[in-house]
């Protein structure tokens, strides 16, 4: 959203000139002051715009810019978007142009250079939930997170939306339960790609993933289904314990006729209310209206249909002397290395795709490329190609290939002829003294030898 403010001329003297912008200050502090004090009587959201007013004429204080960030401030009052943002910016538009069109002929640049208007561009906050997975973001806010302050410091994670402000009002351990799922996504990825020359590196607290969540390639791809399958899997798991009080255990399950081959028991694993809670807590920041909102959406069902065919069964019986009179059975979640290694295996088969149009107005999929097929609902999907992870390059946040350690005699992704990019490697010997023939001495001590053996590691140039 962008807003052209032109100078405040007058047809006057300097002096009016100054008198009019003193004005137009006086008049935009009092409307600040007044709005921040019915501001919190409202719905002020989470991101505000804060306003400075600065003069802008080299001889004559004849103009005024506003500039504006989308940071948080506590002197800024005005929520992204809000209908108090857009009265303020268009208010009298129609009355501010007649006076500049009546005025421009007394204008008289004292500069070829100065510009006549000023541009602002607002940007919609960005929300990264991903930062609940880092050890620092967790320590600073779940620990501090009891059954009495939940509800007052969940609305202040100014890195969450309203809506997964709310869920996380909902119990003491949703933020807990949300902050495992994406350490169980981070964790998975960089185990699936430690070999690669994109090895899913974390930046930092903040960012999580860096510039590459910025690109839409199939790495962001990966990372979104990565990501929702690990939320889905420790929203699962928790109800299952008894650690969330809005789920339990799936009991639909029970209607099922299995023709007397088992009877229903246990505690079968709620993989429905685990998806339903990552499609009001993920997919809600989405927009389903953009090309980049499309596709995460869709790479975020895909890990959901991941996760839900990774559904076992398991049962247990029982009788005298171990015969199985009675089977009793329940489903449960198979273990997320599983979910993991077939969403890496996505990876490399990722369709390539573009958003066009449908004639219901619909923003759908269409591969790229001619001769290509559909894209399933079960398939990865990205908009555009990866960038060279060779190097280093801080722009979309590659380290590069230098120095890591790569597999001599594989032809695989993580052969030295692949991962250092052509650049060859170096062999490197060394020795290295490592606990051996381990031995329970009564009572009770673990003694060992020291042996010494000799290591060979590659690494690329």
């Amino acid at each position: 959203m962008k807003y052209r403010l032109k100078p405040f001329l007058n047809s006057g003297s300097s002096s009016s000139s100054s008198f009019d912008l003193m004005n137009s200050i006086i008049m935009i502090k009092s409307l600040i002051i007044i709005l921040s004090i019915y501001c919190p009587m409202i719905s002020c959201g989470k991101s505000f715009i804060p306003i400075t007013a600065t003069s802008s004429s080299s001889s004559s204080l004849s103009s005024l810019s506003l500039t504006t960030s989308t940071q948080q401030s506590s002197g800024s009052i005005f929520p992204t978007g809000s209908t108090l943002e857009n009265s303020l910016f268009t208010m009298d538009n129609q009355i501010l142009n007649s006076n500049l069109n009546n005025d421009h002929s007394h204008h008289q640049p004292s500069s070829h250079n100065e510009e006549d208007h000023h541009t602002i561009t607002m940007k919609k906050p960005k929300y990264n939930w991903w930062r609940l997975g880092t050890r620092k973001n967790y320590a600073k806010h779940y620990l501090h997170l009891n059954a009495t302050t939940f509800k007052q410091r969940c609305p202040h994670i100014d890195f969450l939306s309203p809506l997964q402000q709310e869920l996380c009002s909902l119990h003491p351990n949703v933020l807990h339960t949300v902050s495992r799922g994406a350490r169980f996504g981070i964790e998975e990825c960089q185990f699936q790609f430690k070999m690669n020359r994109w090895n899913c590196s974390a930046m930092d607290a903040d960012s999580v993933f860096g510039p590459i969540i910025d690109i839409n390639s199939r790495e962001k791809a990966f990372i979104h289904a990565i990501s929702t399958a690990g939320v889905v899997y420790s929203v699962t798991r928790a109800c299952t314990k008894g650690e969330l009080s809005q789920c339990g255990c799936d009991d639909k399950v029970k209607s099922q006729d299995v023709q007397g081959k088992w009877d229903w028991g246990g505690c079968s694993d709620d993989i429905y209310y685990g998806a339903e809670f990552t499609r009001r807590f993920i997919d809600s920041i989405e927009d389903p209206n953009t090309s980049e909102g499309v596709m995460n959406l869709h790479n975020n069902e895909v890990g959901r249909r991941v996760i839900k065919s990774k559904m076992e069964l398991v049962c247990k019986c029982h009788g005298v002397s171990g015969s199985c009179t009675a089977k009793v059975c329940w489903r449960r979640l198979k273990p997320f290395r599983e979910v993991g290694q077939e969403l890496a295996q996505k990876f490399d088969g990722a369709t390539h795709v573009k958003i066009v149009q449908s004639r219901k107005k619909r923003s759908r999929l269409k591969p790229a490329q001619k001769n290509v097929k559909r894209p399933s609902k079960r398939d990865l999907v990205y908009l555009e190609d990866s960038p060279d992870f060779c190097f280093h390059n801080a722009s979309h946040g590659s380290f590069g290939t230098t120095d890591r350690i790569c597999n001599a005699t594989s032809y695989g992704l993580d052969g030295c002829r692949y991962l250092c990019c052509g650049r060859g490697y170096r062999t490197i010997e060394r020795d290295v003294d490592t606990k051996c023939n381990c031995k329970f001495v009564w009572c009770c001590q673990v003694k060992c030898d020291q042996c010494r053996t000799r290591m060979i590691e590659h690494r690329c140039n």
